[in-house]
């Protein structure tokens, strides 16, 4: 298992899975190729307010298996994007692992809070924030927003890769 930043080799596949998953619409997808391409896509960045994107893949035997994303309107919080695991993959520990990796990317940016949005129907997803501390804000329609606040949970994750290889923006290896 590996996490690594979203790259040619891996968007497809990642397209894909967001696809099954979510029914996004085609100009929701773009933040993918933007993550890749910023400087191709920069209007759309732009349009969107986004100062900063990064997706990033969880690969296992060289398939795209997990996404997650993470980006940034504004100096004080990084946004959650496409968080999900392949059905064929979930309960396995690999949605810990990438949420985890996800929250602490986060935080390393010193940012206070990280946000997102989930569904009435992704249970096991509400479940997951929950466990991790984040905690629910809003809720509209069928929209539930979750914000996890790093000031209250400051030492929860910094050693989180202690015995793990050191992500680098290259790679995130299980040892």
């Amino acid at each position: 298992m590996k996490i690594v930043p979203l790259n040619e080799r891996y968007l497809n596949e990642a397209e894909k899975l967001i696809e099954k998953i979510f029914q996004p619409i085609e100009e929701e997808k773009l933040t993918l190729r933007s993550s890749i391409y910023p400087e191709k896509y920069k209007d759309y960045l732009q349009k969107h307010g986004f100062t900063e994107l990064k997706y990033y893949v969880l690969i296992e035997d060289e398939k795209v298996i997990g996404i997650t994303g993470l980006y940034a309107y504004d100096k004080d919080f990084y946004w959650l994007g496409w968080f999900c695991v392949d059905k064929k993959y979930r309960n396995k520990g690999f949605g810990k692992k990438l949420l985890n990796f996800a929250i602490y990317k986060a935080q390393t940016k010193k940012f206070l809070y990280l946000y997102t949005e989930d569904y009435d129907e992704f249970k096991k997803a509400r479940k997951l924030y929950e466990k991790f501390g984040f905690e629910l804000y809003k809720k509209e329609g069928k929209f539930l927003y979750y914000k996890f606040d790093f000031l209250k949970h400051k030492d929860k994750f910094v050693n989180v890769f202690s015995n793990i290889e050191p992500c680098n923006n290259k790679t995130y290896k299980k040892n």
